[in-house]
């Protein structure tokens, strides 16, 4: 017997709540940089973002390429998925990060763009729509987080306790 084909769930606009879980981020920490503050509890916002994550996958940075942008410099970060760790819709092989001169990621890219290459990182990530009505399409937002022992048992955890919810 076969299981009925997924319906696919309606995209949720980029705004609000979710604009600040997948704000398109690299932390600081995940390139070495040790910066405090932040609005939400690192533990808080790394739970709320793998449980409303489409995928959470483990990736290497395979290449990065600065484009000219009319607003500045623009980057393409190209990543490898090494390992699924949560969310309902896995992702396999190689995937892109577009990443704006206005994105925040976008200072991390400019002081370190060179030094990413081969570096693994934890990266979150949530489609949401783009356009309106049947031309709508879809835009992947991330955060990407450090690869370490604590962050991955923190998603672990938080992708567990989703699951009982």
């Amino acid at each position: 017997m076969t299981a009925p084909p997924a319906v696919a769930q309606p995209l949720s606009s980029y705004g609000g709540h979710a604009a600040e879980l997948f704000d398109d981020t690299i932390e600081p920490s995940a390139v070495g940089f040790e910066i405090g503050g932040g609005g939400l509890s690192a533990a808080q916002a790394l739970t709320e973002r793998t449980q409303s994550a489409d995928c959470v996958v483990l990736a290497r940075v395979v290449t990065v390429t600065s484009l000219p942008d009319p607003a500045g410099r623009s980057w393409q970060v190209g990543l490898h998925t090494l390992a699924n760790l949560a969310g309902p819709r896995p992702r396999s092989g190689d995937f892109t990060l577009s990443v704006a001169a206005s994105d925040p990621a976008a200072g991390i890219l400019r002081a370190v763009e060179a030094r990413l290459v081969g570096v693994t990182f934890v990266v979150l990530l949530r489609d949401f729509a783009s356009g309106s009505g049947e031309r709508g399409g879809s835009a992947t937002h991330f955060h990407v987080v450090r690869d370490s022992r604590e962050q991955l048992d923190a998603i672990h955890a938080a992708a567990v306790l989703g699951e009982v919810r």
